[in-house]
């Protein structure tokens, strides 16, 4: 029996402290009860009239346009929402409203 996975798209810091460390930009795929997925948002594909590669493949461009800005990482700016919320925006996609109150960079793109 096969377990449903979910890709998820994020960026994070890379080992060290969250100020000067690279933005570090990942694409894991995480199976239901995995270890690795607790406390990870799973957004479900909130645009059902565009395919789910569609999708993947603009996130995988986006993903690499911003790798080759080499940017570092901060709480407060660069990180994991900001990097969401581009990849969302550049794919043409309307963002959702933000799930909790306090989410920054959550809204804005970095390219």
């Amino acid at each position: 029996m096969s377990r449903a996975t979910a890709t998820t798209f994020g960026g994070d810091q890379a080992q060290g402290l969250p100020f000067g460390s690279p933005l570090v930009l990942y694409e894991e795929r995480y199976t239901a009860g995995h270890g690795d997925a607790h406390g990870v948002v799973v957004l479900r594909l909130a645009w059902p009239n565009i395919t789910a590669e569609i999708v993947r493949t603009s996130f995988r461009t986006t993903q690499s346009r911003i790798g080759a800005l080499n940017l570092i990482y901060n709480p407060l700016t660069r990180n994991c929402n900001m990097v969401v919320s581009t990849l969302v925006l550049q794919a043409g996609l309307a963002l959702p409203p933000p799930p909790a109150r306090f989410m920054p960079g959550y809204g804005q793109s970095i390219l």
